[in-house]
Protein backbone atom coordinates (compact mmCIF):
# COMPACT_ATOMS: atom_id res chain seq x y z
CA UNK A 1 0.00 0.00 0.00
CA UNK A 2 1.35 3.25 -1.09
CA UNK A 3 1.21 6.83 0.79
CA UNK A 4 -1.95 7.78 -1.21
CA UNK A 5 -3.44 4.34 -0.63
CA UNK A 6 -2.97 4.96 3.02
CA UNK A 7 -4.38 8.70 3.46
CA UNK A 8 -7.23 7.60 1.11
CA UNK A 9 -7.97 4.35 3.50
CA UNK A 10 -7.40 6.85 6.65
CA UNK A 11 -9.88 9.60 5.63
CA UNK A 12 -11.91 7.02 4.50
CA UNK A 13 -12.26 7.94 0.68
CA UNK A 14 -12.95 5.42 -2.12
CA UNK A 15 -10.78 6.50 -4.97
CA UNK A 16 -13.42 6.92 -8.26
CA UNK A 17 -11.10 6.10 -11.23
CA UNK A 18 -13.22 9.03 -13.29
CA UNK A 19 -13.11 11.34 -11.16
CA UNK A 20 -9.82 10.95 -8.90
CA UNK A 21 -9.30 12.87 -5.85
CA UNK A 22 -6.46 15.57 -5.90
CA UNK A 23 -4.91 15.37 -2.20
CA UNK A 24 -2.72 18.29 -1.01
CA UNK A 25 0.05 18.53 1.59
CA UNK A 26 1.34 22.05 2.78
CA UNK A 27 4.00 22.43 5.47
CA UNK A 28 2.78 25.18 8.40
CA UNK A 29 4.27 28.05 6.71
CA UNK A 30 2.44 28.08 3.54
CA UNK A 31 -0.83 26.93 4.81
CA UNK A 32 -0.33 30.01 6.95
CA UNK A 33 0.66 32.63 4.81
CA UNK A 34 -1.96 30.88 2.48
CA UNK A 35 -4.44 31.53 4.93
CA UNK A 36 -3.80 35.34 5.84
CA UNK A 37 -3.47 36.11 1.92
CA UNK A 38 -7.15 34.50 1.07
CA UNK A 39 -8.25 36.58 4.28
CA UNK A 40 -6.60 39.61 3.05
CA UNK A 41 -7.41 39.25 -0.57
CA UNK A 42 -9.84 37.11 -2.11
CA UNK A 43 -13.01 39.20 -2.44
CA UNK A 44 -15.22 36.22 -4.15
CA UNK A 45 -15.62 32.55 -4.90
CA UNK A 46 -13.99 32.91 -8.04
CA UNK A 47 -10.60 34.01 -7.01
CA UNK A 48 -10.88 31.27 -4.26
CA UNK A 49 -11.36 28.58 -7.12
CA UNK A 50 -8.65 30.08 -9.15
CA UNK A 51 -6.23 29.69 -6.54
CA UNK A 52 -7.54 26.64 -5.15
CA UNK A 53 -7.12 24.83 -8.79
CA UNK A 54 -3.53 26.25 -8.97
CA UNK A 55 -2.47 24.23 -5.81
CA UNK A 56 -3.52 21.34 -7.47
CA UNK A 57 -1.52 22.40 -10.67
CA UNK A 58 1.34 22.79 -8.58
CA UNK A 59 1.11 19.72 -6.52
CA UNK A 60 0.98 17.88 -9.54
CA UNK A 61 4.57 19.06 -10.31
CA UNK A 62 5.80 17.31 -7.14
CA UNK A 63 6.42 13.62 -6.18
CA UNK A 64 3.63 11.53 -4.75
CA UNK A 65 2.95 12.90 -1.30
CA UNK A 66 5.90 15.82 -1.55
CA UNK A 67 4.35 18.51 0.60
CA UNK A 68 3.94 22.31 -0.80
CA UNK A 69 6.19 24.87 0.57
CA UNK A 70 6.64 28.75 0.71
CA UNK A 71 9.42 27.94 -2.41
CA UNK A 72 5.97 27.08 -4.05
CA UNK A 73 4.00 30.12 -2.60
CA UNK A 74 4.56 32.27 -5.85
CA UNK A 75 3.40 29.43 -8.09
CA UNK A 76 0.27 29.00 -6.85
CA UNK A 77 -0.34 32.85 -6.66
CA UNK A 78 1.06 33.69 -10.17
CA UNK A 79 -1.31 30.73 -12.19
CA UNK A 80 1.11 28.16 -12.96
CA UNK A 81 -1.14 26.63 -16.14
Amino acid sequence: MDDIDRLQQIAGIQQNSEDPIDIVAFDIPLLIRLFEFMHETIEDDAELHEIVTNIIQVSKTKQQCEALTMLDYNNILNNPK
